[in-house]
């Protein structure tokens, strides 16, 4: 990703040095497209503007710029950074709703049991479940439905990979309720599911099967 984009920045910015222009609109939307290349390659929103900001530098002339020439450098700088994150954040957002209607289609396939057994195994592990054990369902209920978009379960699943890492736990929404899946001899875990979705909700119901 670096070595891509450094010739094509660098010589973007010098060009604004010099120029005193702002970012075309082509210019911006290909610094969200790297975003969003770099979020699906796995690269940190960090990691991705340090390699970029790097070329600043690079691109300032010889002779010493006066403080409009700065000023329209940095502006430069500061809307390739917005787009990049723009694009990031577009790429992350995509992945997200695709994860959920992945989770929610896998669930259906579960609880109902209308696919092949072996595509459904398959398809667990990619969730960090290992269908050769026993597992345990949880759910919980509020006073308005939920979908894995909103807060409350968002803060439920980072309250459970806080304490208890991967350790192969699935937590999505069904029918506007949230669903947890763990591993049968782990209670612990869904105990702090229903604690946690409990507090959060403020109001609700949280309930707990059987292995």
């Amino acid at each position: 990703m670096k070595n891509d984009q450094t010739p094509e920045c660098t010589s973007l910015f010098a060009d604004v040095a010099t120029t005193g222009r702002r970012l075309t609109r082509d210019e911006v939307e290909r610094r969200r497209e790297t975003g969003e290349k770099a979020a699906r390659e796995g690269l940190a929103l960090r990691e991705l503007i340090g390699d970029h900001l790097t070329v600043v530098p690079a691109a300032w002339p010889e002779q010493s710029l006066t403080r409009r020439s700065t000023l329209d450098l940095l502006t430069a700088a500061e809307q390739s950074v917005d787009a990049l994150s723009a694009g990031f954040e577009r790429a992350q957002r995509l992945a997200v709703r695709q994860e959920g209607a992945e989770r929610r289609e896998f669930i259906d396939d579960l609880l109902y049991g209308r696919s092949d057994l072996g595509r459904t195994a398959e398809r667990a592990e990619g969730f960090g479940l290992r269908l050769s054990q026993a597992h345990t369902v949880a759910v919980a209920r509020g006073p308005q439905a939920y979908t894995e978009a909103d807060l409350v379960p968002q803060h439920v699943e980072r309250a459970l990979i806080g304490r208890f890492g991967g350790r192969h736990v699935l937590l999505t929404t069904k029918s506007g309720r949230m669903v947890c899946i763990a591993p049968g001899d782990q209670p612990q875990v869904l105990a702090h599911f229903a604690q946690q979705a409990f507090a959060a909700i403020g109001e609700g119901q949280a309930a707990i099967g059987r292995p």
